[in-house]
């Protein structure tokens, strides 16, 4: 989103939204595949070179796939109810579109993470576009005395 706002006029910065929806909507189409069964990745092997699905980074059971499926699909009611309100409130609409999807992106792995490190940095790709996504309106409406 954000290379794409850098060569789009400012009259198309309007498709970065629908290229938001539809990336969204592209992710939610990548997780019927996964209902079937248990998927995991980046799992250490045991000394009989077997996989244990408790040394596992991501598994993607059917809980994280139900609570990405939430996730995800709030992103998208929240990305459809938006796409005319940035260019109402001048907001920066690249800097919008990849912070709204950095955290949609960083609250889907959440779930699915399994170990520490994976926790961490899906609670930290969740949480800093959503403090971002907070404090990006410029005009000081906050800062005004009443």
């Amino acid at each position: 989103m954000l290379v794409a706002d850098l060569f789009l006029p400012a009259r198309r910065k309007p498709l970065l939204g629908w290229g938001a929806v539809a990336g969204l909507v592209v992710a939610l189409l990548a997780l019927l595949p996964l209902r079937s069964g248990t998927h995991v990745t980046f799992c250490l092997r045991t000394v009989a070179g077997t996989t244990d699905n408790g040394a596992c980074s991501y598994v993607a059971d059917h809980f994280a796939l139900s609570f990405q499926l939430l996730v995800l699909g709030g992103a998208l009611l929240v990305s459809l109810l938006s796409t005319h309100v940035i260019s109402e409130q001048r907001l920066p609409t690249g800097e919008y579109w990849f912070l709204l999807l950095s955290s949609a992106a960083g609250a889907a792995l959440l779930p699915a993470a399994r170990d520490l490190a994976t926790l961490v940095v899906a609670l930290e790709v969740a949480s800093l576009p959503a403090f971002a996504l907070v404090g990006l309106r410029r005009d000081g409406a906050a800062a005004r005395p009443r």
